[in-house]
């Protein structure tokens, strides 16, 4: 089946991420209203361990098969895919398998030594049996990627909301009064059930009328007895006249004799599949591993310094579910938009690198320059009615006032998940490695040092967290330049945007306060946060045109208004 182009890609993910959002903001908003702060924070303490596990159990194959299915799909190599899915559901199972069972034993030592709060065991109980199905499933998921069939992955996104949104609000209706170490239990089957459906759908509804032809059942054998290319090994990067990771037809191929095997385990070694999915999984799974130990990292930290800087364990846990999962869900409401587009990077700048270092330079400086001219907005938005969100959806001010405070240094991270896209597509999963690491050790040493102050205490977490999203962003950004020539010009593509966003944002929140007092609350709050929200995106909308800001070429990296990127044959 023919791939879709990115603005296809793109803008079905996005539809889905939007669809999905707004099921899942206002299933939030009716949570914590149901189970309060503590409860949510609880179950946000045990996540970040959780998908460390994950990580480790995934080992970053799901990146590494959508690179290659993507590049072997351009080269109509079929077999080669099939050879692809072979190795990583094999690695995956193993390797998930091992850590599902290491989770479920060291639950008594996490829960009562690590995470300090013997509440969290009966939840980590629950997620660490269900880690198998989520790392096959990210496999899948990474297949379809690859193949740019976003259509199918959008529509098992919203699936998975609607699974996740009706098993936990049902648990949660079941067990009223419950307190919040049974309620962490709820939050978490209604996980594990969204994660089951997930690996059902893609399994059992989509894998069978899309998988490679070559693939004969879930776990075929993860290597061939004689293999069909030349040079002995039928993987890239063979003794053939292409010799650089390049592969010929598989109809050109099929039709020569099976030779011999490879001479060698080395030689075997340093040609086979199974080199470049390792090569690619593990500076990814390397890269998102930091990441993940960043909000295992706070996870940690954050209660336990907010109880040095005076608070008890329960106001700790309080603050800890309105900074991760409050705060952080709104301040985050924009990677809709780029979480979408950077999964379409991978393999869309995949094929820019193939047609060369001119057309990767203009691709990528085309993707940041969207990125800023659709996010920015959102952060002016988040940085004027934070506050008023934060009441209306979560009955806490504190919740929008931390999106206030973050959604500026926040605006950084999503060039920082297109410039992920873009490095790992380009043929440098490493990178973004570096860049996180960096972030996240920063992170670590501000929180451990600014947070136990009684001085600042919150305000010590939020300063900790800028710097990290800071530093994480801006080594993208540097990274993307140095390899790609790639750059964002702040005065000609940051500075008119920020004006007419900022702008924007500022008039109509000082004519909304007007109209209705900062004291409003109930419906005409809502009114002045509705009607303020959107008299700011039309005069955003007016404002970006009169400067010439919406031109053809910030359209093309989706395929719109001039050739588009696409993996059609």
């Amino acid at each position: 089946m023919a791939g879709e182009t990115v603005a296809r890609g793109t803008a079905v993910l996005t539809a889905a991420g939007l669809v999905s959002r707004a099921i899942g903001l206002v299933y939030r908003i009716y949570l914590v209203r149901l189970v309060g702060a503590e409860a949510i924070g609880l179950f946000q303490i045990i996540f970040p361990l959780y998908w460390v596990a994950l990580l480790l159990g995934s080992l970053g194959v799901p990146t590494a098969v959508a690179k290659l299915v993507a590049d072997y799909q351009a080269l109509g190599d079929t077999p080669r895919i099939a050879r692809v899915m072979r190795w990583s559901f094999a690695l995956v199972a193993a390797a998930s398998l091992f850590w599902s069972v290491l989770l479920l034993w060291s639950v008594p030592f996490l829960s009562a030594q690590v995470l300090s709060d013997p509440r969290t065991a009966p939840a980590l109980w629950v997620v660490a049996p269900s880690l198998p199905a989520v790392a096959i499933a990210a496999v899948l998921r990474g297949y379809f990627e690859g193949r740019q069939q976003m259509t199918a992955l959008a529509l098992l996104q919203v699936a998975e909301q609607l699974v996740h949104v009706g098993v936990t609000l049902g648990l949660v209706l079941l067990v009223p009064g419950a307190d919040a170490r049974a309620l962490a239990v709820v939050l978490a089957a209604g996980s594990v059930a969204s994660d089951v459906a997930g690996l059902l759908i893609l399994g059992l509804g989509m894998w069978p009328r899309y998988r490679p032809p070559a693939v004969r059942g879930p776990f075929p054998r993860p290597w061939p007895l004689a293999s069909p290319f030349p040079g002995g090994t039928g993987v890239a990067g063979t003794g053939s006249a292409a010799g650089q990771g390049m592969v010929r037809r598989a109809s050109a191929a099929s039709a020569r004799p099976a030779p011999a095997a490879p001479a060698s385990v080395w030689r075997f070694w340093h040609q086979s599949v199974l080199r470049r999915i390792l090569t690619l999984a593990v500076p990814a799974a390397a890269g998102r591993l930091v990441i993940s130990l960043s909000s295992t990292v706070s996870a940690l930290l954050v209660p336990r310094g907010l109880q040095a800087a005076g608070f008890t364990v329960s106001q700790a846990t309080t603050i800890y579910g309105e900074i991760s999962g409050m705060a952080l869900n709104l301040a985050f409401l924009p990677t809709i938009f780029t979480s979408s587009l950077a999964t379409n990077m991978v393999p869309a700048a995949a094929r820019a690198a193939l047609r060369g270092p001119a057309e990767l330079q203009h691709f990528a400086e085309r993707a940041l320059k969207l990125t800023t001219l659709v996010c920015l907005p959102m952060t002016a938005a988040l940085t004027f009615f934070g506050p008023d969100l934060g009441v209306l959806f979560f009955a806490s001010e504190r919740a929008g006032l931390i999106t206030q405070a973050l959604a500026l240094p926040i605006f950084v991270t999503y060039w920082q998940q297109v410039s992920t896209g873009i490095l790992q597509g380009s043929g440098h999963p490493g990178l973004p490695l570096v860049a996180s690491g960096a972030a996240t050790t920063a992170g670590a040493i501000l929180v451990y040092l600014l947070v136990p102050r009684p001085n600042l205490g919150l305000n010590g977490a939020i300063l900790a967290l800028s710097i990290s999203y800071l530093l994480g962003g801006l080594l993208s950004l540097t990274f993307v330049q140095l390899k790609t020539r790639a750059g964002i010009n702040v005065l000609k593509h940051v500075f008119p945007v920020a004006l007419a966003a900022f702008g924007a944002g500022g008039l109509t929140h000082r004519l909304c306060l007007w109209f209705w007092p900062a004291a409003a609350q109930g419906p005409a709050a809502l009114a002045r946060t509705a009607v303020g929200l959107l008299c700011m995106a039309g005069l955003y909308m007016a404002a970006t045109w009169l400067l010439g800001l919406w031109t053809r070429e910030n359209w093309q990296v989706l395929g719109f208004g001039g050739k588009p990127v696409t993996t059609r044959r």
